[in-house]
């Protein structure tokens, strides 16, 4: 039996960085700006992405990050 003490793993969240601001996007139909609804976080090496809506045209675009 070994006497080796090992700790278990931690995980901790990466958050953004607080200077990276939400970009703003532009609807490619009408235009308008296009409302940030909400980021997705990296999952299983997939990359994050930010979701945005344009209300006017009712489309949903988002980019990765």
């Amino acid at each position: 039996m070994s006497t080796e003490f090992t700790a278990p793993l931690r995980l901790r969240r990466i958050a953004p960085p607080l200077a990276d601001p939400v970009p703003h996007l532009a609807c490619d139909q009408c235009g308008s700006d296009m409302t940030h609804l909400g980021d997705l976080p990296a999952v299983l090496g997939a990359a994050a992405v930010r979701v945005f809506r344009c209300y006017s045209c009712n489309i949903i675009a988002s980019i990765g990050w």
